[in-house]
Parts: C-alpha cells; structure tokens; sequence
C-alpha cells in the first residue's frame, strides 16, 4: 500500500508515518513542490532490498539462482526427507 506525504505533511504526521510504515508491505512517498522526492519503508523492508540487490548483482550468484529454477521447472528436485536419505542422515 502506497501514501503519499507533501513534505510539510509528512513534517507533521512523522511519528504516524513511523507507526504505518511498520508493517509490511506499507510505503509512504514524500513529494515536495509535486514531484516524489523519497520513499519511507520499514528498516525490515530495507534490508531485504538492499539483501536482493546484493546477490543480483553478483553474476554468480544469479546463474546459481537460474539453473535452480531451470532445475525446479524440470522437476528436477528433492524434497527434504529425499535429501537427508540422499545425505544418509
């Protein structure tokens, strides 16, 4: 769900802004003058994103990611009591 704040808005509503942007999924853009100028998100939300563009920007990272969903696609998987017998545990 998206909000959208004029900076002399958000200025006011700022502890209720921090309280709204605690669950997930909630976003909260701040324009000024009319045109969007920043994002506020969960530091949860933020992490993960900054989690994704990591590992998407690691080449490697994402072909091992690709072949698993080539992988999956085939039904080329396991499940987890199939790996642990596989495994010998």
């Amino acid at each position: 769900m998206n909000k959208i704040f004029t900076a002399s808005e958000a200025r006011k509503e700022f502890f209720s802004i921090l309280r709204e942007i605690e669950t997930p999924g909630v976003f909260i853009t701040i324009t000024h003058a009319g045109h969007p100028k920043g994002v506020f998100i969960s530091f949860e939300e933020f992490e993960g994103w900054m989690e994704t563009m990591d590992i998407m920007s690691d080449p490697e990272e994402v072909k091992t990611i690709r072949n698993a969903q080539r992988e999956k696609e085939k039904g080329e998987v396991v499940n987890l009591e199939e790996f642990r017998k596989n495994l010998g545990v």
